[in-house]
């Protein structure tokens, strides 16, 4: 196999099939590569799952012996890594780089534009042209859908919605009466944007609610997994910041405030009028407690209940979650419990023995 080095446009261009040869990959992506440009790769894959016409990455040298193993011819590696007998596309983020190539061997399939007859669209409604709509779905009185955006069977827009340009609302997605989406949002199945909080009053033995006025609002680059439920406001607004991804089964209460660029793992939730900061993460099945202002890029570890501001870049574990060096020395205390009450009874036991000698 030659090893010269190529950066230029050498090759096929990708096939809308999903095959390509290394070198048109190596061009569409702006990197250089080593080995055979004129191989042809059909997919993408992990290396232990990987097949002979499959690009795969190594991210360090712990998975080159993995990689001279497995079948796949070509792989993408950092610059000085070795690969023998590998064509290799040379990058400094290689798992980054392989979700790009995902994209151009996995094209989406090309669509219709306009409004399906089928599709249920109320007066005053501000369709763009190259937007989509598909069977069954149904804009209420005023929405607006910005250019290139897509709808799929099943969406309810309710009265006054607006939809910003090249998004995606999958089957089934409800966003209720005034709620405002970015540009570039993606929304899996079954997700409710801007149902009412849960807000209720104990008056007279009996819970009166309280009307939410307020709406949801989406900001740009944010996609929200399935079966998430983003409640309205009170009076204004509950926000996920821009840039934001969200896991399935996701709950954000209302009046909640989401900064910029935070991840969401599943079956986690935010409660009501919290704020956390920019970059925030919470792992599956955590949460964070009502009326906290947290800090920003705090972490909150899986199975953890944030009770407090916390520090900023601080990582949290437990319930009341806690700094995780202190979480961790607990643990270690816990587990050490049961050889100290063993020792405690020899220790008792001893004195008792030696009483009633």
């Amino acid at each position: 196999m030659a090893s010269e080095r190529h950066a230029g446009p050498i090759g096929k261009a990708a096939k809308r099939s999903g095959m390509a040869t290394i070198a048109s990959l190596a061009e569409k992506v702006g990197l250089p590569f080593e080995g055979d440009g004129t191989l042809e790769i059909s997919g993408v894959s992990h290396l232990n799952r990987a097949r002979e016409g499959d690009l795969s990455f190594v991210q360090s040298e712990a998975y080159v012996k993995q990689a001279l193993d497995s079948p796949a011819r070509a792989v993408i590696a950092p610059e000085g890594m070795d690969v023998p007998g590998k064509t290799v596309i040379r990058s400094p983020y290689p798992q980054l780089t392989l979700a790009r190539i995902t994209t151009l061997l996995h094209p989406l399939p090309e669509r219709k534009t306009g409004i399906d007859p089928r599709a249920a669209i109320g007066e005053g409604c501000r369709i763009a042209p190259s937007a989509t709509i598909h069977p069954m779905a149904v804009a209420a009185e005023g929405v607006a859908i910005g250019e290139r955006s897509e709808v799929y069977p099943g969406v309810y827009l309710g009265v006054g919605v607006v939809v910003g340009d090249d998004c995606v609302l999958h089957a089934n997605v409800t966003v209720e009466w005034g709620c405002r989406i970015g540009n570039r949002v993606v929304i899996y199945a079954g997700t409710v944007i801007g149902s009412d909080g849960f807000g209720f009053l104990p008056h007279e033995g009996r819970h009166e609610k309280i009307p939410h006025v307020g709406n949801v609002v989406i900001e740009d680059d944010v996609e929200i997994g399935a079966n998430c439920a983003i409640d309205r406001s009170t009076y204004r607004s509950t926000v996920i910041g821009k840039g934001t991804k969200m896991d399935n089964l996701v709950h954000i209460a209302h009046n909640v405030d989401v900064g910029p660029y935070s991840l969401f793992s599943g079956q986690t939730g935010i409660a009501g009028t919290s704020k956390v900061g920019e970059y925030f993460t919470i792992g599956g099945q955590a949460g964070v407690a009502g009326h906290l202002e947290l800090a920003d890029r705090i972490t909150v570890g899986p199975k953890s209940i944030m009770t407090r501001p916390g520090t900023p870049g601080e990582i949290y574990y437990g319930f009341p979650a806690r700094p995780a060096h202190q979480w961790r020395q607990s643990i270690a205390q816990f587990n050490a419990l049961p050889r100290l009450v063993n020792r405690i009874n020899r220790l008792l036991g001893s004195k008792t023995e030696d009483s009633e000698q």
